[in-house]
């Protein structure tokens, strides 16, 4: 019950800071204004990173005392949101993002214990360890995952509801693994992320998001994401394998890296500003907003289900692994076609509402 009521105050408490901060973004300068690279036509507030942070807050407070990887989510997510707050309103440069990114990963290491020491097992009985790796290695996920979802965040409820599928996957599996205090736990993130998709998503008579997340709040779902795939694969009596990870959270991963990928390749700078991402070929195809939304979030539901079906078989770590960059592979030598037939034919579609 207890994990309910924490679920409950997350949702309540997100939703009405939202609510507020909407009606005083304007005058605090909270404000995302339309450009040429993005797909709305009105000016919205960017707060939705600060009303999750606060449903978190609440959420965490029901339950009562806060562990230390609470403890660290809740600190490293108030630097993000506090750096994404700058940004939105003054464009701070990469590199003071990147260090606070990486401070932040510090941050779950080092206060909260969260560290990746493995990334599955060759056999029934060696690991896969990292050793001394284990905390970069662990450091380049959670940068990577932040990123990954700042990158994918580029229309209405994609980065939330791609953020909410994962949570979702995550806290039953938390449940199977007999992983309470993870679940609990999870059932608070979703709480806060479902409560912000209230005024981030398009529903029927409602052709534009009312809340955005903000480069801060983009950055805390990505975080989040790390964090609790993290714990999944080791905490509980029956961890998951690290191996899975990425199937769980794979959109924002096959997204981000294939986009670096074709950029490159391009012999373009990786944090090169585009309309290549895969929600913008998508529209560029033709589709409304509310079909990416659905397309995507489909991939990653579907992309999930193969690697939960392939661990549930017995597939070897390492196969796991190796059949996640062969989807990759695919992935790339898809989008990139798209991206070439793009260019080529010159779509510039703007999207159709929806």
């Amino acid at each position: 019950m207890i994990g309910w009521a924490a679920f409950l105050g997350a949702t309540f408490a997100c939703a009405l800071t939202v609510a507020l901060l909407i009606r005083w973004a304007g005058s605090l300068g909270l404000v995302d204004h339309p450009t040429e690279r993005k797909d709305h036509s009105h000016p919205i507030p960017v707060v939705g990173g600060v009303g999750i942070l606060i449903g978190l807050l609440v959420g965490f407070s029901v339950v009562g005392a806060i562990s230390p990887p609470v403890s660290a989510l809740l600190s490293a997510g108030a630097l993000l949101i506090c750096i994404g707050v700058v940004d939105d309103l003054r464009d701070v440069h990469w590199m003071p993002r990147i260090f606070v990114q990486i401070l932040s990963g510090l941050i779950l290491v080092v206060l909260g214990g969260v560290v990746l020491l493995r990334m599955g097992r060759t056999d029934a009985v060696v690991d896969l360890a990292l050793g001394m790796a284990a905390v970069p290695f662990t450091l380049f996920a959670v940068v990577g995952l932040i990123n990954a979802v700042n990158m994918v965040d580029g229309l209405d409820g994609l980065a939330g509801v791609l953020t909410l599928s994962s949570l979702a996957i995550m806290a039953v599996f938390a449940q199977i693994a007999g992983n309470s205090a993870l679940q609990v736990d999870l059932l608070i993130c979703i709480g806060a992320v479902f409560a912000f998709l209230i005024f981030n998503l398009r529903f029927p008579g409602r052709l534009r998001a009312h809340a955005f997340l903000g480069n801060g709040g983009s950055a805390f779902l990505g975080l989040m994401l790390a964090w609790a795939a993290v714990r999944l694969s080791h905490e509980g009596p029956m961890p998951t394998t690290p191996a899975l990870a990425p199937w769980l959270v794979a959109v924002p991963i096959l997204d981000c890296l294939g986009l670096i990928a074709r950029r490159l390749h391009s012999r373009r700078s990786p944090f090169a500003a585009d309309r290549n991402h895969l929600h913008h070929l998508l529209l560029d195809r033709g589709l409304t907003v509310s079909q990416v939304v659905t397309t995507c979030v489909a991939l990653h539901l579907a992309l999930a289900g193969i690697g939960v079906a392939l661990a549930v078989a017995g597939t070897p770590d390492w196969a796991l692994i190796a059949a996640f960059v062969g989807i990759l592979g695919i992935y790339g030598n898809i989008t990139t076609r798209l991206d070439s037939s793009h260019e080529r034919l010159g779509f510039m579609h703007a999207p159709r509402p929806g």
